[in-house]
């Protein structure tokens, strides 16, 4: 028999099997053959069952004789009473470093989906020690929140109060960046650490070091669309008294760039960065203007190559 059944229709029919039978994730995984993970990310909507998943759960439903009509109706009364509990949580976030850190991941590399759940992309060659030593900790840290590879390049959670936090407080809708005007949010600009940690995330996830004969500083390419986030970046530089150049290229979108070394070295005394791939870039130029090429080199080569010209340095001083 064929269905035509939705992401959350498959939930409501988890959950309600799992009420029907008095069984647990793991105990429910077991017989039926798919692993637990995948249960609970289908109970969450995190992700739509596969064919295969599909005829497993649906073979063991009919193998039961269960109606899955009455598994809907058990399932979709969890759901709206999870809902209503997760709606009525208030979620209050001192304001902090580490909150504007996580508010400038998520203005970098960050998507805000209605459902609430948040995803974030990261460069799986470059950025996993970043991903871990930062990103991960300060999303479990503020929000308590528990992470999903998605795949091998992007992270997510979920969490319909973080949500409306960032909704109210932030003025950071769900959905496209650009179509829903994403800048940084006003709290950030009451305090210079607090502008210093969202610039800071902004660079270390969209932002990049490159060569063009002298180094120079990229906070990332913005959709033409997104000028007023780009404006927001800029306004919060000329705070800390740097004066990036604002280019807009052929293909329409904005770079924000630093292009003198007296900018440059402003910008590493007052933001810096919290990403391996960039202070070693930035350290090995300041050593002796090696101009060091992660995509070539690879990035486990050059802190070989720093550790080496960081120990002849010193000698030499």
């Amino acid at each position: 028999m064929e269905y035509s059944i939705t992401k959350k229709e498959w939930a409501s029919i988890v959950y309600g099997l799992r009420l029907k039978l008095g069984m647990s994730q793991t105990k429910i995984s077991t017989q039926i053959g798919i692993s637990r993970r995948s249960i609970s990310r289908f109970e969450k909507q995190q992700r739509f069952l596969n064919q295969n998943s599909q005829n497993l759960l649906l073979q063991f439903i009919e193998k039961n004789n269960i109606e899955i009509n009455e598994l809907k109706k058990l399932g979709t009364n969890v759901i709206i009473e999870a809902e209503k509990r997760e709606r009525s949580i208030p979620l209050r976030l001192e304001r902090t470093k580490e909150l504007a850190e996580l508010v400038g991941i998520i203005l970098g590399d960050g998507e805000i989906r209605p459902d609430g759940s948040i995803r974030i992309s990261f460069d799986p060659k470059k950025d996993k020690y970043f991903l871990h030593r930062r990103i991960i900790l300060l999303c479990q840290k503020i929000i308590g929140a528990r992470i999903s590879f998605e795949s091998e390049k992007r992270i997510c959670f979920w969490s319909m109060p973080f949500l409306k936090y960032l909704k109210n407080d932030c003025n950071l809708y769900a959905g496209d960046k650009y179509e829903k005007n994403w800048e940084i949010p006003q709290w950030c600009f009451e305090k210079e650490e607090y502008i210093c940690s969202v610039l800071r995330c902004l660079f270390d996830t969209d932002g990049c070091i490159r060569y063009d004969k002298k180094i120079v500083i990229m906070l990332g390419r913005f959709s033409k669309r997104g000028i007023r986030l780009v404006n927001s970046i800029n306004q919060a530089f000329n705070s800390l008294n740097l004066n990036p150049k604002i280019k807009q290229c052929k293909d329409g979108r904005y770079a924000i760039l630093f292009l003198s070394k007296e900018q440059i070295l402003l910008f590493f005394k007052y933001i810096g960065s919290s990403n391996e791939k960039h202070y070693i870039r930035f350290l090995l130029w300041r050593i002796e203007k090696y101009h060091a090429r992660i995509e070539k080199e690879g990035l486990r080569a050059l802190k070989n190559v720093f550790k080496i010209k960081t120990k002849i340095a010193m000698k030499k001083t």
